[in-house]
């Protein structure tokens, strides 16, 4: 896994372009409180706990925390994406 800041900006970048696709097909998040007008990833954050687990955070604002397709859809869009040993977690906020 990398922590270079150029990683960081490749998925925040990543994250953006899967946000404006989802818009293009808001049914399949119907369940998931959304505010489509101002949604964005704030950050996304290289996370290296104390057992050595890392994996990348990925924070998108306006939408609830209990967003689960949404998340589902970032985390799977991702994981094609990257190395198959990358580890994903999104939290939403409003």
């Amino acid at each position: 896994m990398k922590a270079r800041t150029d990683v960081l900006v490749e998925i925040r970048s990543a994250v953006e372009t899967l946000l404006k696709n989802a818009a293009e097909f808001k049914d399949r998040f119907r369940k998931d409180p959304i505010n489509w007008g101002d949604l964005h990833c704030t950050e996304v954050l290289y996370c290296l706990d104390d057992e050595g687990h890392e994996r990348y955070q990925v924070h998108i604002a306006e939408c609830d925390p209990a967003c689960g397709e949404l998340k589902r859809y970032i985390i799977e869009s991702l994981q094609s994406h990257y190395d198959e040993n990358d580890e994903f977690e999104v939290i939403t906020e409003w």
